[in-house]
């Protein structure tokens, strides 16, 4: 059994332990509130500009666009996002499963390039694919920033249009609910008008709609890869928080169980004390 200076250090170990957790699941709360209003925030500006593009194209319904054009998939981009940091359950850990799973069912017989967007993931697939760069662009899932990602999917549109790529796809932690985060994977190129619910009227639009929809299309590609960050973002604090809080609760049990050995323990020196010197008494007085 262990001794009680030795049960006191594991208990005080644990509580310091129980404080970083508590701590750090607060910390996740805030900053989860904070991903939440600038998801609403953004949902403003995204609806506008989905209700924008479905006027626009009903006005040149039979217009065709450069990044509308399927042809043969002989080379991918990936954008994979993930967290920075850790110590969020299987948060990462299932994408990346998810993520390498996609690639050997879907596309092992083509040339795949991975991008990432979180240092947990850019880690597992540099791995995966020694043989190429694997590009991070770091800070972005901590911190998203839309003026950020413009570049990133510029990049995207000029590689589809030179036929350095046939496809782009974005691989992300879905945000459904706070006990939900589903890792699943969305088309971002070739750029697919079907998903636009038809407009309810036409408009004249100055200068003419062909021209205004090469301006929005860029912006409209933007906005999903900086929705997918946001949701991925509220998916990491909201598994940053379950972990604390769990790990918070099992600190706790230890905590407990370690105060009952040691009061056991100091108990049982008490007593034994007590025995000695009772029977000490009783030698001397014999």
């Amino acid at each position: 059994m262990a001794s009680i200076k030795e049960l006191k250090l594991k208990v005080n170990s644990l509580q310091n332990t129980n404080r970083i957790t508590s701590a750090m699941k607060m910390v996740s709360s805030s900053k989860l509130r904070r991903s939440q209003e600038a998801m609403l925030n953004y949902e403003n500006y995204a609806q506008s500009l989905t209700d924008i593009i479905n006027q626009t194209l009903k006005s040149c319904e039979d217009m065709q666009i450069d990044l509308q054009e399927e042809r043969e998939i002989k080379k991918i981009r990936l954008l994979i996002i993930s967290s920075d940091k850790g110590l969020c359950g299987a948060f990462n850990n299932a994408l990346n499963r998810y993520g390498d799973k996609l690639i050997q069912d879907n596309w092992s017989d083509i040339q795949v390039e991975v991008e990432t967007l979180g240092r947990k993931t850019h880690t597992f697939f540099r791995k995966k694919f020694p043989e190429q760069e694997v590009i991070n662009y770091d800070g972005l899932s901590a911190k998203p920033e839309y003026a950020e990602i413009i570049p990133i999917v510029d990049k995207c549109i000029n590689d589809f249009k030179k036929g350095d790529i046939d496809a782009v796809y974005i691989i992300y932690n879905q945000f459904i609910s706070m006990i939900n985060q589903k890792p699943t994977n969305l088309q971002l190129l070739p750029l697919k008008f079907e998903d636009f619910e038809e407009a309810e009227k036409s408009i004249l639009f100055e200068p003419e709609a062909k021209i205004l929809l090469e301006k929005l299309i860029p912006k409209y590609l933007s906005s999903i890869l900086f929705n997918s960050l946001l949701e991925n973002q509220m998916g990491e604090h909201v598994a940053r928080m379950t972990a604390m809080e769990n790990a918070t609760n099992n600190s706790q049990d230890l905590i407990d169980r370690y105060t009952l050995l040691m009061n056991r323990a100091r108990q049982s020196a008490i007593t034994t004390e007590l025995t000695e010197i009772v029977a000490g008494a009783e030698s001397l007085e014999g």
